[in-house]
């Protein structure tokens, strides 16, 4: 007979063995579940089609499951808020709603500390203004106002390069955009996140070509000269009661 030693030895193995068995048909069995994981690399703002992922048989945790995909065509026009690897799992955090594609779209560079210092995201609104030098003081203009950003890109960053952004927003009419063109265009830009706010506290301006006075303008000014004596002492008139004779 056996001593205990030896039947221990036994039990030991032999459960050894179950687990081993167990593990074996657990990591064999197949799900049904697919889920959505990316194709190719993703960057911050690019907008994800179909094509762009595909469907992966997966078993997930309930907390990593609500946040993912089942269906392809649900990220479809998306916008990726950060970058995504190929064979990235998709989750639904990391994307925003594509705007709509309506208006003429255009870009233009601005320095990237003055756009939020880089923080902007596709789907942000923005404000922006343009700054020119007139004479000994500069005038700024709001040239566009609650602006949806369609796309960033970033610029410069090399040994000695200051870095930038390309900003493509859209407009929604020709006059519009030739207003914003024109204001933009040689001018020292700044550029306000406007996500949050409400309609009637960032204003759509209708700017006018650059170098126009009728254009929107937060302008610094002096104060208008008085006319003087040749004596340089200010020369007042004062007419009486009923004058005019």
């Amino acid at each position: 007979m056996p001593n205990g030693r030896a039947t221990l030895g036994g039990l030991l193995v032999a459960s050894a063995m179950v687990a081993t068995w167990w593990v074996a048909v657990g990591s064999g069995r197949s799900t049904t579940t697919r889920f959505v994981v990316t194709t190719r690399s993703i960057d911050p703002g690019q907008r994800l089609e179909a094509a762009d992922v595909r469907l992966v048989p997966m078993d997930l945790p309930p907390t990593v499951r609500a946040g993912a995909f089942n269906d392809p065509s649900a990220i479809d026009g998306t916008i990726s808020l950060g970058p995504l690897a190929a064979g990235e799992l998709v989750q639904e955090g990391a994307l925003a709603p594509a705007p709509a594609p309506t208006g003429r779209e255009f870009s233009f560079a601005v320095d990237t500390p003055w756009a939020v210092d880089g923080s902007l995201r596709s789907g942000d609104r923005i404000d922006v203004f343009a700054t020119v030098a007139d004479g000994d003081r500069q005038r700024t203009t709001k040239v566009l106002a609650g602006a949806v950003v369609r796309h960033l890109s970033a610029t410069g960053g090399g040994l000695g390069e200051s870095t930038g952004l390309t900003i493509t927003v859209a407009v929604d009419g020709a006059a519009r955009l030739e207003g914003a063109v024109s204001a933009l265009r040689g001018s020292a830009l700044t550029v306000a996140r406007a996500t949050g706010v409400t309609p009637t506290e960032s204003a759509q301006p209708s700017p006018e070509p650059a170098g126009d006075d009728a254009s929107t303008a937060t302008t610094t000014s002096t104060t208008p000269k008085r006319s003087t004596s040749p004596s340089g002492r200010v020369s007042t008139t004062t007419a009486p009661p009923g004058g005019g004779r």
